[in-house]
């Protein structure tokens, strides 16, 4: 395909050249003349335009070779990895008393139960940390929400600012921060010494939101509106689900993550159905249901001024909130239409 554009775009330059007029048509030197010089370009064109084909074709070559040893390079370290797992388990529990060995089956047959739903299961000990790596792999935005408690994650330095240099870099974060007064459910803030009062956690909603540097961020008192569970979610491009199991009391028990199409369709239809109660409820005359702490619009049109919504909603009122509703209304879409619309 190449070489034919270079062959075409020769012709068409010697094509031109003979298009050219002239002052004495009738001029046989002139016709000569021109003649040679539609040759020259023909040939000149050809000989520049076939090398810089083949330069461009050799590069993509290299690159889709690059791409084709980057993938052996990853499936050999991840065989490797479990060639290495296979090894120690025989050294070390080959043998073994049989409780011990039920202890490491129960184990194997709860990764093969995850794995076998594309889900990838990781140690509270690692939540904070492993999830603060999703940020910087942000290019559309990041909607979440976390359950009770804020010193788990956002007491990590890293956490922390990893939320600001996504927000600093134009992607825009939503949080929701659920809370409730049950006295079964532990809730910590930071620099907290009980259990706040729900005037006190929207307090550090908006504390919070200018940390993090934040688009929008939402207290929302499930005391006063009951879903159906409360999910502590993490959903990067609406393609990378990661979300915090916790007990009853809420929590953190561990963190999962995947990108199954049915665990992502899950977490749409419930950010879904939390922005739409938070926005029933904000019209409520019942108080301390819902509390909003929303990025000014100057500070939206500032901080997102080159992201593709923008256009869409920036003759509307509320830059902030009406962000977060066209950022829900595309979740319609799967990872890939996301990114596109």
């Amino acid at each position: 395909m190449g070489k034919a554009i270079v062959v075409l775009v020769s012709i068409c330059l010697a094509v031109a050249t003979e298009l050219i007029p002239f002052a004495d048509a009738q001029d046989e030197t002139s016709k000569r003349q021109k003649h040679f010089w539609a040759f020259i370009l023909f040939v000149l064109s050809m000989v520049v335009g076939f090398p810089i084909e083949n330069a461009y074709t050799m590069e993509t070559k290299i690159n889709e070779l690059e791409e084709i040893v980057k993938g052996h390079a990853h499936d050999s370290v991840a065989r490797g990895k479990f060639e290495g797992l296979d090894t120690l388990y025989h050294h070390n529990f080959d043998g073994v008393d049989p409780a011990l060995t039920e202890w490491a089956n129960e184990l194997l047959g709860y990764l093969d139960e995850r794995w076998s739903h594309g889900i990838m299961p990781l140690p509270r000990e690692q939540a904070a940390t492993q999830l603060a790596k999703i940020y910087p792999h942000a290019r559309e935005s990041i909607i979440a929400t976390n359950v009770g408690s804020t010193d788990f994650y956002f007491s990590s330095r890293t956490y922390s600012l990893n939320n600001q240099r996504t927000g600093d870099h134009g992607i825009p974060i939503v949080r929701f921060y659920l809370y409730s007064n049950n006295g079964e459910r532990i809730i910590k803030i930071r620099r907290g010494k009980g259990k706040p009062t729900f005037a006190e956690f929207c307090k550090e909603v908006g504390e919070l939101n200018t940390y993090l540097h934040s688009m929008y961020s939402v207290g929302v008192n499930v005391d006063k509106f009951s879903m159906d569970t409360n999910r502590d979610l993490l959903l990067m491009d609406n393609k990378l689900l990661a979300e915090t199991l916790e007990t009853d009391s809420w929590q953190p028990i561990r963190a999962e993550a995947s990108q199954n199409p049915i665990q992502l369709t899950g977490a749409r239809q419930y950010f879904s159905e939390l922005w739409g109660r938070v926005g029933i409820e904000e019209n409520n005359t019942e108080a301390e249901a819902v509390c909003k702490k929303p990025m000014s619009d100057d500070d939206v049109r500032r901080a997102f001024k080159n992201h593709k919504l923008l256009p869409v909603i920036s003759k509307r009122g509320h830059l902030a909130e009406d962000f977060v509703q066209a950022l829900i209304d595309r979740m319609a879409y799967s990872g890939e239409e996301f990114a596109r619309k």
